[in-house]
């Protein structure tokens, strides 16, 4: 039996995404599984961990949005910037205002511009950063456009800082942590990190490997799977007749007379779902006309692109 979902996974600390899809791997008897979203391994929280149809979503589930708790250490800076790296530099006597700390931390919400961390799985000819730091040559890559969307300051018990942070793809919170301590002049560091929600996916649903493991069937498993269909109910759909569906496998253009319905509106170049009538997904597509236009499309002119075509 295949299984065919998105799993909400809780990664426990201690352990890589690798080493914890690997579990799953095992407990599952399954080759292929996929996660979206790397977490360091002393973090923990929410893995999205697609399986069957699922892993044609992988990369479009990686572009949501991220929320993570985290706990922040003023005045001691790594090379690694969290808890597991060497001591770069340490304050014994912290002359730090709350509210000055207050105002630098919340200057960071917004666009800004972050710079990866030394130590990380970002890669530069085929290897890791990661690699090239522990051999004492660390490469600096340019710095990248991320967005913090909220930050809020749980608890302020100097040299501790507990934050709450709702971030996009991308965004380092390690690299956040050195930024502020750089900001405030006195170094930083991340101590703890637990990523609780992928955009409309919370920690809270989440299973760790033992309750996996007591699983005693695939049939209860899979009942614990999100379905595709439900995972991208956030994204625009139209309805294609079945005649249609029936031959999207070949990739067959799109065009105005094959349209059912349009089911929610969207705009030209956006990510689309394509359903069959029975309201299965069998296709992702960019608009190549908005749901307004559709209108003044010529019968032989194709209204999508595919982006992944769903064999259901």
């Amino acid at each position: 039996m295949n299984l065919d979902g998105i799993l909400l996974f809780n990664k426990r600390t201690g352990i890589t995404s690798f080493a914890a899809l690997d579990e799953l791997r095992q407990s599952l008897k399954l080759r292929k599984i996929g996660h979206c979203g790397t977490l360091d391994n002393f973090a923990s929280g929410l893995l999205l961990v697609c399986m069957g149809q699922a892993l044609k979503i992988v990369q479009l589930l990686e572009n949501l949005d991220k929320e993570y708790l985290a706990k922040i250490r003023l005045g001691v800076s790594t090379d690694t910037y969290d808890i597991q790296g060497t001591t770069l530099s340490s304050l014994t006597n912290l002359n730090l205002d709350e509210k000055k700390v207050t105002k630098v931390i919340e200057s960071f919400r917004g666009q800004l511009w972050q710079a990866p961390p030394p130590y990380s799985a970002l890669k530069y000819k085929g290897r890791r950063l990661s690699d090239y730091a522990r051999e004492g040559t660390p490469i600096v890559k340019e710095s990248r456009k991320v967005r913090i969307n909220s930050l809020e300051i749980l608890k302020l018990f100097l040299p501790f800082v507990d934050l709450r942070i709702s971030c996009s793809k991308g965004t380092y919170i390690r690299s956040l942590a050195h930024d502020i301590g750089n900001r405030l002049n006195c170094g930083a560091h991340l101590t703890s990190l637990t990523r609780i929600r992928i955009g409309p996916f919370k920690l809270q649903k989440a299973l760790d490997i033992e309750k996996i493991r007591r699983c005693s069937s695939f049939s209860k498993i899979q009942s614990q799977l999100i379905s595709v269909e439900t995972a991208l109910s956030f994204l625009p759909s139209i309805k294609v007749t079945d005649s249609f569906a029936a031959k999207i496998k070949n990739g067959p253009d799109l065009k105005i007379k094959d349209l059912s319905t349009v089911e929610k509106e969207f705009s030209e170049g956006e990510s689309i779902c394509v359903k069959n009538e029975s309201n299965q997904v069998i296709a992702l597509a960019k608009a190549l006309r908005s749901s307004a236009d559709l209108s003044g499309a010529d019968r032989k002119e194709k209204i999508i692109e595919y982006m992944r075509v769903f064999v259901r």
